[in-house]
């Protein structure tokens, strides 16, 4: 590995440690995927509670898991002493935030849109 590629990368850990501590200040959230091997149950209903589709499969399934929003972050550390009045800790209670990237596909699939929409009304 030549000493160029070594700065290179030392470099971009720099950027990448600076872009988190700020990230830190200015507020965060942490989102954490979770691949398992799930067996699936799928059930279709009509309107009148007719079973439509009854299907079951087994096959990975990505949750992804996100935590309140920090801001600032000084708030997710909570000092425990006996002698001082603080407010109660940070509320950490995670939330599922997207299955199989569903909501973050359509996102993408919106924006793309949304962009395509405008293009056309520039043109």
């Amino acid at each position: 590995m030549s000493y160029g590629n070594n700065t290179n990368k030392l470099n971009l850990i720099k950027r990448r440690r600076a872009k988190i501590a700020k990230s830190f200040s200015d507020g965060i959230n942490f989102k954490v995927d979770v691949e398992i091997d799930a067996e699936v149950t799928y059930t279709l209903k009509s309107a009148k509670d007719e079973i439509l589709i009854d299907d079951r499969s087994r096959r990975p399934v990505l949750f992804r898991f996100e935590s309140p929003h920090f801001e600032p972050t000084d708030r997710i550390y909570y000092k425990v002493s006996s002698d001082l009045i603080e407010e109660p800790p940070v509320n950490w209670n995670w939330r599922v935030g997207d299955i199989d990237y569903l909501l973050e596909i359509e996102d993408l699939e919106n924006e793309a849109r949304e962009e395509k929409d405008l293009s056309q009304l520039e043109d």
